[in-house]
């Protein structure tokens, strides 16, 4: 199985006699979108189509926060004020956890305990914290 991007081979895999997948390790691929595809090659030299394209992107630079509610330094929030952090791209909403995102009083590391959740929709990527205490959170 050979994997080309448009044009260009980018190395050869071979497939699983049973399943048929197949995989191939790439390095050095730069961040953006890379559309790839295949073509297998049996034993007699039979080579088949292009298979369809496979669009992948790469983005090895992390989100950053974009912006913080309410804002760092502020002063007079009170204990039952809801926490929000926006960020510059979507994040895993598989990561955001009461053990991934903790809320701590200025000064102390010492977590409060809160509700934490995430917000997306179209380019709006929200985590929040909500303290147990509002509305009688147990």
């Amino acid at each position: 199985m050979e994997l080309f991007e448009g044009t260009t081979s980018k190395g050869t895999a071979t497939a699983d006699s049973t399943s048929g997948a197949w995989s191939i390790a790439l390095s050095g691929v730069s961040d953006g979108a890379h559309t790839y595809s295949a073509k297998a090659t049996d034993a007699a030299g039979n080579t088949s189509p292009v298979s369809h394209s496979v669009t992948v992107r790469v983005d090895t630079t992390g989100p950053t926060v974009s912006d913080v509610y309410p804002a760092s330094g502020a002063t007079g929030a009170g204990r039952q004020t809801d926490i929000a952090v926006s960020f510059s791209e979507p994040i895993d909403p598989a990561t955001v956890t009461t053990s991934t995102v903790t809320l701590v009083k200025d000064g102390t590391t010492t977590p409060i305990s809160a509700r934490v959740g995430y917000y997306e929709e179209a380019t709006y990527y929200k985590v929040w914290l909500s303290p147990r205490m509002k509305r009688g959170f147990t």
